[in-house]
């Protein structure tokens, strides 16, 4: 059965023909008790290494100057489950029978623009909270930042 979000890239028009065969097969093995759709886009990589580290590097970097003491490796993790918590919120997640809710939202399918909002969040939240974040003008971050501008 074929699930929300599966999608097949196609990187060359040589691609097409090897490709065609596997969504022929997914299509006919459609159940059909809801329709299915396909759709043609532009690919987005789902996430940014990139943005992540930079991530990471902020939650460091907040730790270290909110938490008096000297901030833990726990200390980071919990403004990282902190920042995405506030920015990202909460969901259910059902595993067979079971119902696990209101856990915190992973960044691992935000796209490269929701990356860019969600780290706009974080940055907003520390800077006022008087903390200067380090931007490394190289980062996939700062680029979309330039880019809006331009």
């Amino acid at each position: 059965m074929i699930t929300q979000g599966d999608h097949v890239k196609i990187t060359s028009r040589n691609d097409i023909e090897k490709r065609m065969e596997y969504l022929t097969k997914r299509i006919q093995a459609w159940d059909y008790t809801a329709p299915c759709v396909i759709r043609v886009e532009a690919y987005v990589p789902v996430t940014s290494t990139s943005q992540s580290r930079l991530f990471h590097m902020w939650c460091r970097e907040i730790a270290g100057k909110w938490i008096k003491e000297k901030p833990t490796p726990e200390d980071e993790a919990t403004i990282k489950m902190l920042m995405k918590h506030k920015f990202l919120g909460t969901q259910d997640y059902e595993f067979k029978s079971t119902i696990v809710a209101g856990q915190v939202k992973s960044t691992n399918k935000l796209s490269a623009g929701e990356w860019c909002f969600f780290l706009d969040q974080v940055y907003d939240l520390a800077t006022k909270g008087g903390v200067m974040l380090t931007v490394p003008m190289d980062s996939d971050y700062s680029k979309l930042k330039r880019k809006q501008v331009e």
